[in-house]
């Protein structure tokens, strides 16, 4: 009997893929770690804004708060929390609208990649790439591939640490007491998310 062999070029790209492959897939582990972090991050928002008797249920709160709600619910609430206590300070209302907007994006681009298929096209293909199937507009089914980039992935998880330890610590000081942002944290968070909008998210989007 035969021995059925590969192409050499088969075999190649079968081990190009599989590298490419892991370097995704704990890239995007390394996003969804990170975006749960937001998630409870919100939960914690949230359980300051409710009367706690100790610090067990503080923790309960939190719990609570992430088990019942999805993160889009977890952003309406808090937002109506925050904008109802911060109503006299537009300004901060609306920093806080735009760190909502930003927390709104990182959640799409998650679902994107979450909700994706990660491969090649055809077997043997050269390309690792991302597929993602949509509905939506009713124009039928429309097939999405783009070449998989865990630096870009890698990129944003940064990008969402950076956020997490500025942006959202302002929104959590805001949330424990009231407590006016100064005119001088109103411009730089200004200036930072200005900067985002021509940063690895959108240009991930585009």
């Amino acid at each position: 009997m035969t021995d059925f062999k590969l192409p050499e070029e088969f075999v190649k790209n079968s081990r190009l893929m599989h590298v490419q492959s892991v370097r995704t897939a704990t890239s995007i582990g390394l996003l969804v770690m990170q975006f749960n972090r937001f998630e409870h991050d919100l939960g914690e928002f949230l359980a300051v804004f409710m009367k706690r008797e100790s610090q067990e249920q503080y923790f309960e709160n939190i719990a609570i708060m992430t088990a019942a709600l999805s993160f889009g619910q977890k952003l309406d609430l808090l937002s109506a929390l925050y904008l109802n206590r911060y109503e006299d300070q537009s300004a901060q209302c609306d920093i806080f609208k735009r760190i909502i907007s930003q927390l709104s994006k990182f959640e799409e681009y998650r679902n994107a990649l979450i909700h994706s298929r990660w491969g090649t096209h055809t077997f043997g293909d050269s390309e690792f790439k991302r597929f993602k199937p949509n509905i939506k507009g009713r124009k039928g089914l429309r097939q999405v591939a783009a070449l998989a980039d865990w630096r870009q992935i890698r990129m944003m998880c940064k990008e969402m640490q950076e956020f997490n330890c500025t942006e959202m610590f302002e929104v959590y000081r805001g949330c424990v007491k009231y407590e006016a942002m100064s005119v001088e944290t109103i411009d730089k968070l200004s200036e930072r998310l200005t900067a985002r909008s021509n940063g690895p998210l959108q240009a991930a989007a585009a």
